[in-house]
């Protein structure tokens, strides 16, 4: 009862404290206490009943303790807890009712654990959880209902675990979630997986970057962004991933079958027959051999790979519904199927691709359909199928090699057809008298003359079309069903990655869903505005630049726009109008900046926005934006911030408001998206007018033209003539003549005439060109404008001998001899004799003229500084420093070091006496700070005092505190944090005090017993600053 006499007490805080038990009394009678914070502490277990009778608890710490596990109904006590968090425990084990109870839970915190798997059960009613963090645990599974009372929950952490798959629906009951976290598992990318790439594109809220460990052809790839059709399963792929477990244990949490709602599972068979189902059931055992699904409210299969997965399957029986489309894939996973039943359903044709991956299949039955045509390419792949029943359908007739793929077919039911036996079923009255094939004999139903006569009875002069004429077969051909470059399945028109420049033809006016994504569209295409039921448009990766204000018109119905990955820069204020029904709108990955207020105005039901991977420019103009996504967690906290300064890299979701302000001018490479007039494109001070965000024109001057202005009406304008030239224009034709000055030529005067093709020098002498003339370069001995003279050249003022030096005339020239101590060939050059000086012991060598001398070092002696001085005594050349004095022994110097410095020159200070309270030593520079390791003697009678202090933005202080060394390290905009050492050292001896500083972590030694740690590891890293650290005390202006 430590607090009994505190009963109005509402928060006590014991953390970091050495607390490792508590008293079962010890919070008895706090009926008003509503928080108890114990984080830092060494409590191993959640001790039973110790915080019974805490009736008001909202918050409990007990974060940075040694727990192990959490027992059965550990807060069960406690209805009104909001928060609970355990992180950076030692918890492996986690009861499966240990938080039952807690429907008023807002937040559960369980990172940095131990966990390896999560009990069935064990969030089960907390309705209330909107913050639920198992980050850094080792989990390696999930059952697939583990969320499927958390409801609200707003956002999941994952991140940092083994998982390596996560089973179908996992993340379906969470429908309030807005962020999510997968990154940092070893996800194996296989066709388990799909699901989840699908689900993420669906729901943009994954913000980590969730990528795959395996198989190796999508290493590294982020799953959201992996087309399904990667995700299969092959034998032939490895999937081990070294230092992970065996990919088995990801499936032992859901090893016991998990049967969908209202279905029935025994034996492997799932029999959700007669429940009215108008979807196709999820989470289906993988141990399922037979499936039942006869008699419900089917109407389409749809390719979602719900078959991937159950490799035991055998057995098919969606009999008795309504399906009149089957999607080609929809069975893809289902190759070990051996019977399909598709009877008594409103199927009107049959493509192969419908059946594709069911190579295994032998019994396919399309009895009591509408059935009209059959085609050679109807039944493709099915190589196996013994029987096939058409019975009771609309065939009229059957083009030739229909059954041709049908290799093993032994029993083939085509009774209770309308068969017109006309020129058409020729081919087929041969093929079955020529086959031994189990028929029931199908009779024709016209012309009169054949009726109720088996098909194979009839000879083959009967089978004959009335007139000679042909009947039309083509609406029974395989042919398309929509543009040759698009797949369609009822009102969904897929046209992706084909290249397209423009809408194809054809397209079905009902179209409700339309995939032009991965084409190379410049622009919103303007025939959109004609189908008027599109509910989804998605025109992601193409080239589209810009918008209009009616890029969407007539387009009330549009739910979902994709626009991401294109080339837009900016989105006019009115570019969304009309389209009411919105609710998702992607324009992720593009060059947007900036977003006017007010262009949702249109868009009220908008729910979704993606704007991520644009480089959003954060000053006052955005604020409006920032508040309206937070008013709904309408952006999942992916999008960031690229300005202005001070900005980059932050939340537009979670940026405070205050911090989006305006200072100083926009940039101009913002400003230019959405005004391209802002960079003055035109030339020649031409009027820049804007049309669209990235389209404007020029008005220009008098005397200019073009897009630009950039060309001169007046040809002469731009001063073509070159050279001194004068331009004359020509107003008839729009051009221009060039009156070259003297000594050029050409169209612009660009030509200098060759003044040397006709000139006079003589003697071998070489011309060279002027402006208008040309001079002459003599040869030696050769004078005058043409090197017509002839001269002496060692003549005065021709002489080109230097320094005293004698020229010698010859035929070919003149020559120079020069005097001692120069050279060249007209004796200029100062010749260095100390090139190959004989200088010793490192004398400098200095040049004369015409010879050199030695300057010796000190002691040394001689001509070139050959005679070394006598031995010194060794401590004349010591470098002992610190007045320290030098001591010769044995011929070796010894430097005796004063007290308080040590080492071979005594330069290290090891010690300090302070003697004035004002005393410190302020150390510059400290190496690795603040990683770093620091020891001190200590010896002092004080109580209190400094021994260590860094003032940084984040100060960092050990002191003696009533005879205790004492740690503290403030992070700023956090509590600060503080140790003690267990043992006193005030007592006038020698101490040791060790310090080891990492980041935020510190250990504190004294006299070399258990450190002491102070563990800050979890928040923002530290600033490594320039401040001094200052050793027994501080100066006045620090305090």
């Amino acid at each position: 009862g430590a607090f009994i006499s505190y009963k109005k007490l509402r928060r006590i805080d014991l953390s970091n404290n050495q607390i490792s038990e508590i008293a079962p009394d010890a919070f008895h009678g706090l009926r008003a206490l509503n928080s108890l914070i114990l984080y830092g502490n060494k409590i191993t277990e959640l001790p039973g009943g110790v915080f019974d009778g805490l009736v008001s608890l909202e918050l409990l710490r007990l974060e940075q303790n040694g727990i192990k596990s959490v027992p059965p109904g550990a807060f069960i006590s406690y209805k009104k807890l909001r928060r609970i968090d355990l992180s950076n425990n030692q918890i492996s084990e986690i009861a499966p009712d240990a938080f039952h109870g807690l429907r008023a839970l807002n937040s559960l915190i369980l990172y940095g654990n131990k966990i390896t798997e999560l009990p069935g059960g064990v969030f089960d009613g907390l309705v209330s959880l909107e913050l639920l963090l198992l980050n850094a645990n080792k989990i390696h599974c999930i059952r697939a209902l583990v969320f499927k009372d958390l409801e609200n929950l707003a956002l999941l952490s994952l991140y940092d675990n083994k998982l390596q798959t996560l089973a179908k629906g996992t993340f379906s009951s969470l429908h309030s979630i807005q962020t999510l976290h997968l990154a940092q598992n070893p996800f194996v990318c296989d066709c388990n997986v799909k699901w989840l790439a699908d689900f993420l594109r669906s729901n943009p809220i994954e913000t980590s970057g969730a990528r795959c460990a395996s198989p190796l052809r999508l290493t590294n790839k982020r799953i959201a962004q992996i087309k399904s059709s990667k995700f299969r399963c092959s034998a032939k792929e490895q999937y081990h991933i070294p230092g992970t477990e065996d990919r088995r244990l990801s499936y032992e949490c859901n090893s016991k079958p998990v049967c969908p709602t209202k279905c029935r599972c025994e034996a492997n068979v799932v029999d959700c027959s007669n429940l009215r189902l108008t979807k196709f059931p999820e989470h289906l055992p993988p141990s399922t051999e037979e499936l039942r699904l006869n008699n419900n409210d089917l109407s389409t299969l749809e390719a979602t790979g719900a078959f991937k997965g159950l490799s035991q399957l055998r057995k098919i029986n969606l009999s008795n519904n309504k399906i009149s489309e089957i999607e080609d894939g929809a069975f893809e996973g289902a190759s070990s199927v051996v019977e399909l039943h598709l009877t008594a359903n409103h199927l009107e044709s049959v493509r192969g691709g419908m059946f594709r991956c069911m190579e295994g299949l032998r019994m396919l039955m399309l009895r009591n359909n509408r059935i009209s045509c059959i085609h050679n390419s109807s039944f493709t792949g099915l190589t196996n199928v013994r029987l096939l029943s058409l019975y009771d359908n609309q065939l009229s007739t059957i083009l030739p090699g229909a059954f041709d793929t049908l290799p093993h077919l032994s029993t083939l039911n085509l009774l209770a057809n309308p068969f017109i036996c006309d020129c058409r079923l020729s081919w087929f009255g041969a093929w079955l008298r020529s086959r031994r094939i189990v028929t029931g004999n199908p009779r024709c139903q016209g012309p009169v003359f054949l009726r109720e006569i088996p098909l194979q009875d009839v000879a083959v002069p009967d089978f004959r079309c009335e007139d000679g004429s042909v009947l039309d077969a083509s609406r029974c051909a395989p042919g398309l069903q929509c543009p040759s470059q698009c797949t369609c399945m009822d009102t969904v028109v897929r046209c992706s990655n084909q290249h397209l420049q423009a809408l194809p033809r054809g397209l079905p006016r009902n179209v409700t869903e339309l995939y032009l994504d991965g084409n190379q569209f410049t622009s919103i295409p303007k025939e959109l505005a004609t189908f008027k039921y599109l509910q989804l448009i998605d025109l992601s990766n193409n080239k589209i630049s810009s918008l209009s204000n009616n890029s969407f018109s007539n387009m009330s119905q549009l739910t979902t726009l994709i626009l991401s990955y294109n080339s837009l820069r900016c989105i006019p204020l009115l570019a969304l109008a009309g389209l009411h029904s919105l609710r998702l709108l992607s324009l992720h990955g593009n060059d947007i900046s900036d977003l006017q207020q007010g262009i949702f105005s249109d868009v009220a039901f908008l729910s979704h926005l993606a704007i991520g991977a644009n480089p959003l420019y954060c000053d006052c103009r955005l604020l409006w934006l920032s508040d309206w996504v937070k008013s709904g967690y309408k952006e999942p906290g992916i999008a960031r911030c690229a300005g202005p300064r001070g900005m980059e890299g932050k939340l537009l979701l979670t940026t405070p408001a205050d911090k989006f302000q305006c200072q100083g001018p926009v940039e101009a490479s913002v400003q230019v998206k959405c005004n391209p007039c802002v960079s003055s494109p035109c030339h020649n001070q031409g009027v820049c007018q804007v049309h669209h965000t990235h389209q404007y024109t020029c008005g220009c001057k008098s005397g200019f033209t073009g897009k630009l202005c950039e060309t001169p009406v007046d040809a002469c304008a731009s001063n073509p003539c070159t050279n001194g030239g004068s331009c004359l224009s020509d107003e008839q034709t729009g051009g221009f003549s060039c009156v070259c000055a003297y000594g050029f030529h050409g169209t612009s005067c660009e030509v200098n005439v060759d003044d040397c093709e006709d000139n006079g020098c003589d003697n071998g002498a070489t011309c060279v060109d002027g402006v208008g003339n040309y001079s002459c370069l003599c040869p030696p001995n050769y004078s005058g404008p043409f090197c017509e003279e002839e001269g002496d050249p060692c003549s005065p003022g021709r002489n080109p001998c230097q320094h005293q030096s004698t020229c010698i005339s010859g035929a070919t020239g003149s020559r120079c001899v020069c005097i001692p101590g120069w050279v060249g060939p007209d004796c200029s050059i100062d010749y260095n004799e100390c090139v190959d000086h004989r200088c010793q012991n490192g004398a400098q060598c200095v040049d004369h003229l015409d010879g050199y001398s030695c300057l010796c070092p000190q002691g040394f002696s001689g001509e070139y500084c050959e005679v070394v001085p006598p031995p010194h005594s060794p401590c004349q050349l010591a470098p002992c420093q610190n007045g320290a004095p030098c001591d010769e022994k044995q011929g070796t110097a010894v430097c005796q070091c004063p007290l308080g410095f040590e080492g071979q020159s005594c330069e290290k200070l090891v010690s300090v006496n302070f003697v004035d309270r004002d005393s410190y030593v302020q150390l510059q520079d400290v190496k690795n700070w603040p990683q770093s390791n620091i020891t001190l003697q200590v010896s002092t009678a004080e109580e209190n005092g400094i021994l260590l202090y860094n003032g940084d933005d984040e100060p960092f202080a050990v002191e003696l505190h009533q005879g205790r060394v004492r740690v503290t390290f403030d992070p700023g905009n956090l509590p600060a944090t503080t140790i003690y050492s267990s043992e006193t050292v005030n007592d006038g001896d020698f101490h040791t005090v060790e310090l080891v500083t990492f980041d935020r972590m510190v250990n504190l030694s004294v006299d070399g017993g258990e450190p002491t740690t102070l563990d800050n590891q979890g928040h923002s890293q530290p600033v490594t600053g320039e401040a001094p650290l200052y050793v027994g005390g501080l100066p006045e202006e620090v305090i």
